[in-house]
C-alpha cells in the first residue's frame, strides 16, 4: 500500500508555502501526540505515554524552529490553520481511525505513528522533487530527513512495545474449558 494516495495538492512554489505547510504539519503532530499520550496514560501504558510526551516536546521545538526559520528569512510566522488543507488526507484519517478504537495497544499506536512519520517523509519528498527552485527543494529535503529521524526513533519504541506486549501474552493463564480446569486455574492464580 502506498504511503500517500496522491501527490501534494497544488505543488509548493515558495518558501512561504513550505513554511506554512511545515508549521501546520508540526502543530498537527503536537495535537495528535497529545491525544495519544493522554489515551495511553488513561490505559496505564506509562512507558508509551512517556514516549509520546517526548515526541510532543520535540514537535513543539519544531514548531518554534519553523517560527524561527520564518523570521530568519524575514517572513512573518505563517497562519498554520490556513495550510491544514494542504496536508495529506491520509494523516488525519489514520489518526482518527486510531483514536476511535476501543482497544488500542501501545504497539498499534506506535505503528501508526511510524507510518505517519513515513507519510510526512514521502510528502516532503514529493514537494522536493517538484520544487521550482533550489531553496524550496533544499528545505523540503531537510524536512524529509527530519521525518525519517522521527520514524527511526518510533521504530525503536515500537520494538520495545512489541516485546512488552509479547511478554504479557506469554504470562497469560492457560484457557479453562471445564469447571474443574477453572478451579485449578483459580487456585494457581
Amino acid at each position: 500500500m502506498p504511503l500517500l494516495r496522491h501527490e501534494p495538492r497544488g505543488g509548493v512554489r515558495s518558501l512561504d508555502e513550505l513554511l506554512g505547510i511545515a508549521l501546520a504539519l508540526e502543530q498537527e503532530a503536537v495535537r495528535r501526540y497529545t491525544q495519544l499520550a493522554a489515551l495511553m496514560d488513561r490505559r496505564g501504558e506509562t512507558d508509551t505515554a512517556a514516549t509520546f510526551r517526548a515526541l510532543i516536546a520535540e514537535e513543539q521545538d519544531h514548531v518554534q524552529a519553523v517560527d524561527g526559520w520564518a523570521h530568519s528569512l524575514g517572513r512573518p510566522t505563517p497562519d498554520a490553520p490556513a495550510f491544514l488543507w494542504r496536508l495529506p488526507p491520509e494523516l488525519a484519517a489514520s489518526w482518527d481511525e486510531l483514536t476511535e478504537r476501543t482497544r488500542l495497544t501501545p504497539y498499534q499506536a506506535l505503528s501508526l505513528a511510524v507510518v505517519n512519520e513515513q507519510r510526512a517523509f514521502a510528502f516532503y519528498s514529493y514537494i522536493a522533487s517538484d520544487a521550482p527552485d533550489d531553496s524550496v527543494r533544499t528545505h523540503a529535503e531537510a524536512l524529509a530527513r527530519e521525518e525519517l529521524r522521527h520514524a527511526a526513533l518510533l521504530r525503536r519504541e515500537r520494538r520495545k512495545a512489541f516485546r512488552r506486549e509479547r511478554g504479557r501474552a506469554e504470562r497469560k493463564p492457560a484457557r479453562a474449558d471445564t469447571p474443574a480446569e477453572l478451579d485449578r486455574l483459580t487456585v494457581a492464580l
